[in-house]
């Protein structure tokens, strides 16, 4: 893969992918040997207005319960999502989710980066 930088940022992993037969999509990549893994699960409730997205840690795994990602246009994280630091870096998860047609199938189109905490003033929380 080519370097791609953004900002004070570099990108880690770019991509997109679609579900299988309406599995959940999980994404895993590497940053200073460090693990990070995000599973994304989609669902259509007629009882939710609009989307949704929940998020909770499961076993180490980022889940995001993502409810109602049923257009075409799609929708995702407004902001990279921190994941967690390294010892010298902060990684983020950025993703637009959308569905074409009638399937059970969604595609994701998914970017992980990671920046140096000091050139981004990291505090931990």
């Amino acid at each position: 893969m080519a370097r791609i930088d953004s900002g004070p940022a570099h990108v880690v992993d770019t991509g997109m992918v679609t579900a299988f037969m309406g599995f959940p999509i999980q994404l895993t990549t590497v940053v200073d040997q460090v693990r990070f893994r995000v599973m994304l699960r989609m669902s259509s409730d007629p009882e939710t207005d609009g989307v949704t997205v929940n998020s909770a840690y499961e076993d180490g795994i980022l889940v995001l319960d993502c409810v109602n990602f049923d257009n075409a246009d799609g929708r995702g994280s407004s902001r990279p999502v921190l994941l967690g630091p390294t010892e010298k870096n902060a990684v983020f998860f950025h993703f637009k989710l959308w569905r074409f047609g009638q399937t059970d199938d969604h595609t994701v189109h998914y970017t992980f980066f990671s920046a140096d905490k000091e050139a981004i003033g990291f505090q931990p929380a």
